[in-house]
């Protein structure tokens, strides 16, 4: 039997990963992609900044894939977008679907699961010798446009969920951060402070 609380809980619990890896990708973007945040990182502490540039993509990356893994692995359920899917397919329009689709093509496009797989999880020799090559198609802003689409999606499946009533789930733009509170000032107040 369908009960909107536990689907409510499911959805809100996933959108709160997909809003704290979205947080990351932006703050990734706003200190290591933008022209002059790179050329203040490059001036400042550019050993350890490469060091936390590395760390912060990796987290991206590993995180995002894992929100995309297949609804089992070892006969164990895995919290995913396949998961969530199959789970509630029932409640998927045509056009959800097709939005689903839509962004698993794009996921694939983007060439982070072969990426993650051979380069950060594991050492894949051949890989990592070059003799096979496994690189990510990530731009700017592909990544939170795609978060965006993923938090879009759940909400409105929420929102197309029967007994939902005064149940709603925040969209597009959540936990954005502020101007004054963002890896663009972060960067500017350690320039600021390594000048001192």
């Amino acid at each position: 039997m369908f009960d909107i609380r536990n689907a409510a809980t499911d959805i809100a619990l996933f959108l709160s990963f997909a809003t704290e890896i979205r947080r990351e990708a932006v703050l990734y973007e706003q200190m290591f992609c933008d022209e002059s945040s790179v050329a203040v990182a490059n001036d400042t502490f550019p050993d350890t900044l490469s060091v936390i540039r590395r760390c912060v993509f990796v987290s991206v990356v590993t995180r995002l894939c894992a929100m995309f893994d297949p609804p089992e692995s070892m006969n164990r359920e895995n919290f995913s977008f396949a998961h969530l899917k199959t789970k509630y397919s029932d409640h998927f329009s045509d056009e959800l679907l097709q939005d689903c689709i839509d962004i698993e093509d794009r996921v694939r496009d983007l060439g982070i699961k072969g990426f993650r797989n051979k380069l950060i999880a594991h050492h894949d020799r051949l890989a990592v010798f070059g003799d096979e090559n496994y690189v990510h198609n990530i731009e700017q802003n592909d990544l939170p446009e795609l978060l965006d689409s993923i938090i879009d999606l759940f909400c409105s499946l929420i929102d197309a969920m029967p007994g939902r009533g005064e149940i709603t789930m925040t969209g597009k733009g959540a936990g954005d951060f502020s101007d004054s509170d963002n890896g663009a000032a972060l960067l500017l107040a350690l320039a600021v402070g390594s000048k001192k």
